[in-house]
């Protein structure tokens, strides 16, 4: 009989932690390139129709926002990739990707509930 202790989180490689991370990084830039390329489909059949309402209100917000919110989360997992963070002159850690992402949404969304509840606590 073989007895099997189950590692926790501090006891695994670093290398599995990082290549889980990879797969979950690769398939965010999947996911978004995808999402982009439905929305420039999206833009070229509005423009190829003629229907500029489409386009202004639909397409062009919708181009603004992935592109400012999850095209900012895949510049970011690039530039964590092109670092070195196993080389010893750089005693920082790899970035959260998540975490990272959640603060810059996170302020927005925290500061119009305070508005939103002052202005409901005022009438």
């Amino acid at each position: 009989f073989f007895f099997f202790k189950q590692k926790t989180a501090y006891e695994m490689l670093r290398s599995l932690v990082g290549s889980e991370m990879c797969i979950r990084d690769r398939s965010i830039i999947f996911g978004v390139s995808q999402m982009m390329l439905g929305i420039l489909l999206k833009g070229s059949n509005a423009i190829y129709f003629g229907d500029a309402v489409t386009f202004i209100f639909e397409f062009i917000p919708q181009l603004l926002f992935l592109g400012c919110t999850f095209g900012y989360m895949v510049v970011t997992i690039f530039i964590k990739w092109s670092i070195n963070w196993s080389d010893p002159a750089n005693p920082n850690e790899p970035p959260s990707i998540t975490v990272s992402y959640t603060h810059l949404t996170l302020p927005t969304i925290y500061s119009v509930q305070i508005s939103v509840v002052a202005v409901s606590l005022k009438k």
